[in-house]
Order: structure tokens, then C-alpha cells, then sequence
């Protein structure tokens, strides 16, 4: 099993990664006009396709046998997710926390989502706690 110090470094080497791939599928958005309040969106969508680009196994079992995050459930924040690990990594290593976002700032991207299906499909219904969006073909 790696030791804290070596999955500190994995997961920096990680961010780098995404960080890049984020950045050039966002240039190649540039054509379309991205509207302000979808930016983050965007952002996040951008990176976590980055993401999936990774074989994460072994990572993620090291992570979880250190009862960290395994990034099984990123989707809706990406990098911040990364951040705090790589925060909880540092401490695990003997160094200083790096700092991290706030509770309100992490959880923003399924408050976003929350949100945007409430203005699509309505509030929900205790009878229902399912929406269903179908497109067809004309």
C-alpha cells in the first residue's frame, strides 16, 4: 500500500492532469456562447470528462483503505473534491493543510443541478420523486 507522501503525489500529478484537460476542452468550447450562469457548468463538466480519462483503481482503493474519498462520487465537483484530498493527504503526510473550499462552495454544483431541474420539471411531489426527460427525433 503507498504511503500518504507517494498518494499526495499521484493526486497532484492528478490535478495537473485534469487541470490541462479542462483547459483545452474549454478552448474548444469557446465557439459556442457558453451563457455566464452555465460557465461553472461547463468548468466541471470539462474537468470531469477529464477525469474519466484515468484508470483510478488503484488510487481509489489506497484512498479508501485510508478512509478518504474514493472520487466515486465527483461528478458534480470535480476539482474541489480533489482539493480536499489532496488537503487530508498533506496532513496524513505530516505537512500543512492546504486550504480548501468552504461546505457552501463544494456542495455548489448539486445545488446547481437541484436547482436547474426544479425550473425544468417543477417542484417535486411526495407521490413522486422522479422526473423523466425524453427527446425524440423529429
Amino acid at each position: 500500500m503507498p504511503e500518504p507522501a507517494r498518494l499526495l503525489e499521484n493526486i497532484e500529478e492528478l490535478i495537473a492532469q485534469i487541470g490541462a484537460g479542462c483547459e483545452t476542452r474549454l478552448a474548444g468550447w469557446e465557439r459556442w456562447d457558453i451563457q455566464p450562469e452555465f460557465r461553472p457548468s461547463a468548468a466541471n463538466l470539462a474537468a470531469y470528462l477529464a477525469f474519466r480519462h484515468h484508470d483510478l483503481r488503484e488510487l481509489q482503493q489506497a484512498l479508501m483503505a485510508r478512509g478518504l474519498s474514493s472520487l466515486g462520487r465527483l461528478e458534480s465537483r470535480v476539482l474541489p473534491t480533489l482539493a480536499v484530498v489532496r488537503s487530508a493527504l498533506c496532513v496524513l503526510s505530516g505537512r500543512t493543510a492546504l486550504p480548501v473550499c468552504d461546505e457552501a462552495e463544494f456542495f455548489a454544483g448539486e445545488k446547481r443541478l437541484e436547482d436547474r431541474a426544479r425550473d425544468l420539471f417543477g417542484p417535486t411531489r411526495h407521490d413522486r420523486q422522479v422526473a423523466l426527460l425524453v427527446t425524440c427525433p423529429s
